[in-house]
């Protein structure tokens, strides 16, 4: 996807309130929601225009999964991506991938969002929201879960040359294992890329094809006081994994070859090709010729007849 996010679910260190003036931060408070912006003149303005912006964003996240957060969340806006990774590192004890934008402390309730481009950071800000609205909700959730909602309810919609790698690894039957995605998301940015649009594709296929988000909730409401399997089971008539193979399967019928070695091949690979195959029509053009050659030359040890030995006689 074009934005990369992070989601942090254990406690942090310390508190947010002391890291934040410790920072250099300035705190308002209003209709139930804290912004947190740098200390300057215009302080007050940015943190109404911060505001503004995260409440769009719970109202984007109730529309689309019914939920919202609770009241009195952080919502800490960053003036440089350093000042990001700073503030999050000691919020939550560890730096954020490099690839991050935007990070969730559920536990506290409070977002963290670099100084991405106004249209990035929106959906980032919903995305994390989501997190916020979700995890108020259920104390456990599956991480595949967890970001492929965020993302629904962001609108946050992989690529079109993302989707055609996804179904090109459905084909391939090359997807990342459910539970594999359970827990945690990779780190290294080109897989967690990957998990992210997998997630995303396969929460979309539930929501579209297996009974909307209401049903994809109650697996959660259901998996809090059993484990996610039976609940799974309770709610969708199969295991998770019959599920899974049957997205799997869905996604690698909507694969195009075509379309594939069209957009996704880069043209120095097609240039290679076509070097390959004109170098092989070269040498076999070489190879007729000299055959020929061989053929019109006479044999190696053969006599010439001489000129006129067949008008010679003899008495």
């Amino acid at each position: 996807m074009g934005l990369a996010l992070w989601l942090i679910l254990a406690s942090a260190p310390a508190g947010p309130d002391s890291v934040l003036v410790e920072a250099g931060f300035r705190e308002f408070a209003r209709h139930g929601v804290r912004i947190a912006v740098a200390a300057t003149a215009d302080a007050r303005t940015r943190a109404e225009h911060v505001r503004a912006r995260y409440e769009r964003a719970v109202d984007i996240v109730r529309a689309n999964l019914g939920l919202a957060p609770e009241t009195g969340a952080c919502v800490v806006a960053c003036g440089t991506r350093r000042q990001f990774r700073k503030v999050v590192e000691l919020l939550a004890g560890s730096a954020p991938p490099d690839y991050a934008e935007a990070v969730a402390l559920p536990a506290m309730r409070t977002v963290v969002i670099s100084p991405a481009s106004d249209p990035l950071q929106d959906k980032a800000l919903a995305h994390e929201t989501a997190h916020l609205a979700l995890h108020a909700r259920f104390a456990r959730i599956p991480r595949w879960i967890d970001e492929g909602l965020a993302q629904w309810a962001a609108g946050q919609v992989p690529a079109d040359r993302e989707v055609r790698n996804l179904r090109h690894w459905a084909f391939r039957n090359g997807v990342i294992p459910f539970a594999s995605l359970a827990d945690e998301l990779p780190r290294r940015h080109d897989l967690a890329a990957f998990a992210y649009v997998q997630s995303f594709s396969v929460v979309a296929y539930l929501i579209m094809f297996r009974g909307g988000v209401e049903r994809l909730l109650d697996v959660l409401a259901r998996a809090q006081k059993a484990p996610l399997a039976a609940a799974w089971e309770q709610v969708y008539g199969e295991t998770v994994e019959a599920t899974w193979e049957d997205w799997r399967r869905y996604e690698a019928r909507r694969f195009s070859a075509a379309a594939f070695l069209l957009h996704d091949i880069p043209l120095f690979s097609y240039l290679a090709v076509v070097l390959v195959v004109a170098y092989a029509r070269y040498l076999v053009q070489r190879r007729r010729y000299l055959a020929a050659e061989d053929a019109d030359d006479p044999a190696p040890g053969a006599a010439e007849e001489p000129a006129g030995a067949e008008d010679a006689s003899f008495p």
